[in-house]
């Protein structure tokens, strides 16, 4: 059951109040120091009373503080080991979010809205980085794919040009046998004109595979 203190306060005064008890000397965050500051608002409690808030909502306001410092170290921890950091805020304002809807006599609807408005933009947040991540790994493997097709017809330019260049040089190799051969020719002085033609013809063909 709600303390008299919380039931005086919203939620955004209970918060201040908690704040304020904690920033006081500890000597005096005594049950005086509570009745006192509570005066300060307007709310006589009794020394039960006092008793009743430092052990319920401010112990709590202390273990939010606490779990909120872990929250920070998580987000470090999750920056380091590549945990989503959304996850730890999440659940930091969801735990929230239960204590005010469970403990509260009476429901701040301005805070429960502000909580959920923030856990919809956590949400959304999460889902545009998944969209992009996906985004991006489809990008990645249109790349690869076409990566793998530019090195596939790269190899076959490379392939074909190898294959000119050997035509090439046989080619070049016969062009030098059928003039070493023509040279012959002449050398030779053939009977007639006849025979000088039939063996030039043979070279030609020769050189242009019609014969071996």
């Amino acid at each position: 059951m709600p303390t008299k203190i919380e039931k005086h306060l919203s939620h955004e005064e209970l918060g201040e109040f908690c704040q304020r008890l904690l920033e006081m000397p500890g000597q005096e965050r005594t049950l005086a120091g509570i009745q006192g500051l509570a005066a300060e608002y307007g709310i006589t409690v009794s020394h039960e009373g006092a008793r009743s808030f430092k052990g319920g909502p401010f112990a709590r306001y202390i273990e939010k503080l606490e779990a909120g410092k872990r929250t920070r170290d998580a987000l470090v921890h999750a920056a380091g080991a590549g945990i989503h950091p959304l996850d730890a805020i999440e659940e930091a304002m969801v735990i929230e979010l239960q204590d005010h809807l469970t403990e509260a006599e009476e429901i701040d609807v301005k805070f429960v809205i502000g909580q959920v408005m923030k856990l919809r933009t956590s949400i959304s947040m999460r889902e545009e980085t998944r969209r992009k991540q996906t985004d991006l790994e489809r990008k990645l493997r249109e790349s690869e794919k076409k990566i793998q097709i530019a090195d596939s017809e790269l190899r076959i330019r490379d392939e074909r040009i190898a294959k000119l260049e050997r035509e090439r040089e046989a080619w070049e190799q016969k062009k030098r046998e059928l003039a070493a051969q023509a040279e012959a020719l002449r050398d030779s002085k053939p009977g007639s004109d006849d025979e000088l033609r039939e063996k030039v013809v043979d070279l030609i063909d020769r050189a242009v595979g019609l014969k071996r």
